[in-house]
Protein backbone atom coordinates (compact mmCIF):
# COMPACT_ATOMS: atom_id res chain seq x y z
CA UNK A 1 0.00 0.00 0.00
CA UNK A 2 0.95 3.97 -0.12
CA UNK A 3 1.31 4.70 3.51
CA UNK A 4 3.76 1.08 3.75
CA UNK A 5 5.55 2.71 0.74
CA UNK A 6 6.21 6.27 2.36
CA UNK A 7 7.64 4.36 5.33
CA UNK A 8 5.91 6.90 8.05
CA UNK A 9 6.88 9.67 6.50
CA UNK A 10 4.62 12.94 6.58
CA UNK A 11 3.02 12.89 3.19
CA UNK A 12 1.45 16.12 1.98
CA UNK A 13 2.59 16.21 -1.73
CA UNK A 14 2.51 13.26 -3.71
CA UNK A 15 3.13 12.70 -7.79
CA UNK A 16 2.33 10.13 -9.41
CA UNK A 17 4.32 10.14 -12.78
CA UNK A 18 3.03 8.44 -15.81
CA UNK A 19 -0.03 8.08 -13.84
CA UNK A 20 -2.04 6.02 -16.83
CA UNK A 21 -5.63 5.15 -15.89
CA UNK A 22 -5.38 6.94 -12.66
CA UNK A 23 -5.49 3.99 -10.15
CA UNK A 24 -2.79 5.11 -8.11
CA UNK A 25 -3.45 8.97 -8.03
CA UNK A 26 -6.82 8.53 -6.35
CA UNK A 27 -5.15 5.62 -3.93
CA UNK A 28 -2.72 8.79 -2.96
CA UNK A 29 -5.58 10.93 -2.24
CA UNK A 30 -7.51 7.75 -0.03
CA UNK A 31 -3.98 7.02 2.08
CA UNK A 32 -2.96 10.85 2.33
CA UNK A 33 -6.32 12.60 2.76
CA UNK A 34 -4.67 15.96 3.64
CA UNK A 35 -2.38 15.72 0.55
CA UNK A 36 -2.25 17.14 -2.37
CA UNK A 37 -1.93 15.05 -5.57
CA UNK A 38 -0.53 15.63 -8.86
CA UNK A 39 -0.81 12.99 -12.07
CA UNK A 40 1.31 13.40 -15.22
CA UNK A 41 1.15 11.94 -18.10
CA UNK A 42 1.71 12.12 -21.75
CA UNK A 43 -1.57 12.57 -23.00
CA UNK A 44 -3.31 15.81 -23.59
CA UNK A 45 -6.70 14.91 -21.55
CA UNK A 46 -6.58 13.30 -17.96
CA UNK A 47 -8.23 9.47 -17.97
CA UNK A 48 -11.68 9.40 -17.53
CA UNK A 49 -11.20 8.56 -13.65
CA UNK A 50 -9.36 11.56 -12.88
CA UNK A 51 -11.50 14.18 -15.46
CA UNK A 52 -13.85 15.47 -12.77
CA UNK A 53 -11.49 15.35 -9.97
CA UNK A 54 -11.20 18.54 -8.10
CA UNK A 55 -8.48 16.66 -5.85
CA UNK A 56 -5.98 15.78 -8.37
CA UNK A 57 -4.37 17.91 -10.81
CA UNK A 58 -3.46 16.74 -14.08
CA UNK A 59 -0.44 17.88 -16.20
CA UNK A 60 1.89 17.05 -18.78
CA UNK A 61 5.74 16.58 -18.09
CA UNK A 62 6.73 19.44 -19.56
CA UNK A 63 4.52 21.23 -17.25
CA UNK A 64 6.42 19.20 -14.46
CA UNK A 65 9.84 20.53 -15.56
CA UNK A 66 9.32 24.35 -16.36
CA UNK A 67 7.70 23.61 -12.29
CA UNK A 68 9.34 23.91 -9.38
CA UNK A 69 7.18 21.88 -6.92
CA UNK A 70 8.61 19.35 -4.62
CA UNK A 71 6.76 16.54 -3.54
CA UNK A 72 7.03 14.13 -0.48
CA UNK A 73 6.09 10.77 -2.85
CA UNK A 74 6.74 10.42 -6.10
CA UNK A 75 5.11 7.24 -7.79
CA UNK A 76 6.72 5.70 -10.87
CA UNK A 77 5.49 2.50 -11.55
CA UNK A 78 6.37 0.75 -15.04
CA UNK A 79 7.69 4.02 -16.39
CA UNK A 80 11.50 3.11 -16.22
CA UNK A 81 11.89 0.16 -18.58
CA UNK A 82 10.22 2.45 -21.54
CA UNK A 83 12.55 4.90 -21.07
CA UNK A 84 14.94 6.09 -23.51
CA UNK A 85 16.60 7.93 -20.66
CA UNK A 86 16.03 5.97 -17.48
CA UNK A 87 18.97 7.61 -15.46
CA UNK A 88 17.79 11.10 -17.08
CA UNK A 89 14.30 10.21 -16.22
CA UNK A 90 15.38 9.62 -12.01
CA UNK A 91 17.62 12.63 -12.01
CA UNK A 92 14.76 15.17 -13.11
CA UNK A 93 11.87 12.96 -10.55
CA UNK A 94 14.88 13.50 -7.93
CA UNK A 95 15.25 17.29 -7.79
CA UNK A 96 11.08 16.95 -7.48
CA UNK A 97 11.79 14.95 -4.39
CA UNK A 98 11.37 16.86 -1.05
CA UNK A 99 13.97 16.84 1.67
CA UNK A 100 12.61 13.35 3.08
CA UNK A 101 11.16 12.47 0.03
CA UNK A 102 10.88 9.21 -1.47
CA UNK A 103 10.96 7.78 -5.04
CA UNK A 104 8.96 4.69 -5.36
CA UNK A 105 9.87 2.74 -8.29
CA UNK A 106 8.45 -0.53 -10.15
CA UNK A 107 9.87 -2.47 -12.71
CA UNK A 108 9.59 -5.99 -14.24
CA UNK A 109 12.67 -7.42 -12.48
CA UNK A 110 14.80 -10.24 -14.82
CA UNK A 111 15.55 -12.58 -11.82
CA UNK A 112 12.45 -12.75 -10.61
CA UNK A 113 10.37 -16.27 -10.29
CA UNK A 114 7.57 -15.00 -12.85
CA UNK A 115 10.75 -14.36 -15.51
CA UNK A 116 12.19 -17.98 -15.16
CA UNK A 117 8.60 -19.54 -14.42
CA UNK A 118 7.60 -18.52 -17.99
CA UNK A 119 10.78 -17.86 -19.41
CA UNK A 120 10.41 -16.44 -23.24
CA UNK A 121 6.49 -15.97 -22.97
CA UNK A 122 6.88 -13.55 -19.41
CA UNK A 123 5.17 -10.83 -19.87
CA UNK A 124 8.38 -8.13 -18.62
CA UNK A 125 10.13 -8.72 -22.10
CA UNK A 126 7.16 -7.02 -23.87
CA UNK A 127 9.87 -5.87 -26.84
CA UNK A 128 9.70 -3.42 -28.43
CA UNK A 129 7.84 -1.64 -26.01
CA UNK A 130 10.38 -2.33 -23.05
CA UNK A 131 13.56 -0.73 -24.01
CA UNK A 132 15.41 -1.54 -20.67
CA UNK A 133 15.45 -4.67 -18.70
CA UNK A 134 15.95 -4.56 -15.09
CA UNK A 135 17.30 -6.74 -11.77
CA UNK A 136 18.32 -5.51 -8.35
CA UNK A 137 21.78 -4.37 -9.41
CA UNK A 138 20.42 -2.82 -12.58
CA UNK A 139 17.82 -0.54 -11.12
CA UNK A 140 19.80 0.57 -7.81
CA UNK A 141 22.81 1.47 -10.40
CA UNK A 142 20.28 3.39 -12.51
CA UNK A 143 18.72 5.33 -9.54
CA UNK A 144 22.57 5.55 -8.20
CA UNK A 145 23.30 7.17 -11.33
CA UNK A 146 20.29 9.53 -11.21
CA UNK A 147 21.69 10.84 -7.72
CA UNK A 148 19.48 9.25 -5.09
CA UNK A 149 19.90 6.43 -2.55
CA UNK A 150 18.69 2.93 -3.99
CA UNK A 151 16.88 0.71 -1.54
CA UNK A 152 15.84 -2.01 -3.78
CA UNK A 153 13.30 -4.04 -1.43
CA UNK A 154 11.25 -6.64 -3.03
CA UNK A 155 11.70 -9.22 -5.91
CA UNK A 156 8.35 -9.94 -7.35
CA UNK A 157 5.00 -8.07 -8.84
CA UNK A 158 2.09 -8.86 -7.50
CA UNK A 159 -0.09 -11.54 -9.23
CA UNK A 160 -1.81 -9.53 -12.47
CA UNK A 161 -4.57 -10.59 -14.35
CA UNK A 162 -2.52 -11.19 -17.36
CA UNK A 163 0.81 -13.40 -15.89
CA UNK A 164 -3.14 -15.73 -14.99
CA UNK A 165 -4.12 -15.37 -18.80
CA UNK A 166 -0.45 -16.46 -19.66
CA UNK A 167 -0.46 -19.62 -17.29
CA UNK A 168 -3.91 -20.61 -18.45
Amino acid sequence: TLRRISRGRTVRTVLDFSTGNGRFALAAVDAFRASRVHAVDFQPEPPPALKARKDILYFGPEALAASSNKYDLIILRHVLEHSHRPVSLVAELASHLSDDGCLYVEVPNLESACARIFGKDWQGWYVPRHIFHFNRTALAKVIQQGGLEAEVEKAELPLMGNLVALAA
